[in-house]
């Protein structure tokens, strides 16, 4: 896969040219966002092979080249037909609602008699979002 190692040698010298100024980060950005559609649209396109290879082993795990493989398959549960889960979860929200405005006050936030506590917030990291047009 000598494409790949040709692939991270490019990255590397755009990084490099990202540092010395030479190439605009937000550039690098946009071209970042592009493979990475490119990519994941690959990987779609190539999956369906892959589980036509993995089903020719009998083994969970399979290596092959630098990697290892295995197929896994999950489920989701649903509550939300049953009126008393539906019930608790819109409590819930409203409690959480109450913290989030306890903590965005200045001073108690009083519901009913009730001092509601504040949540506790943690930021997230700074990101940039990237759109293409």
């Amino acid at each position: 896969m000598d494409f790949v190692v040709k692939s991270e040698k490019n990255l590397s010298r755009i990084l490099h040219q990202v540092e010395e100024g030479e190439v605009n980060p937000l550039e690098a950005l946009e071209a970042y966002k592009r493979f990475s559609a490119l990519l994941e649209d690959f990987k779609k396109k190539v999956i369906p092979y892959g589980y036509d290879e993995m089903d020719k082993y009998s083994e969970k795990e399979v290596s092959y080249g630098g990697a290892k493989f295995s197929v896994s398959s999950g489920g989701r549960y649903s509550y939300s037909h049953d009126e008393e889960w539906t019930s608790l979860n819109n409590a819930k929200k409203a409690r959480e609602s109450l913290m989030q405005q306890a903590y965005k006050i200045d001073g108690e936030l009083v519901v009913d008699g009730e001092i509601i506590p504040e949540a506790s917030y943690s930021p997230n990291a700074k990101s940039i979002t990237i759109k293409l047009k």
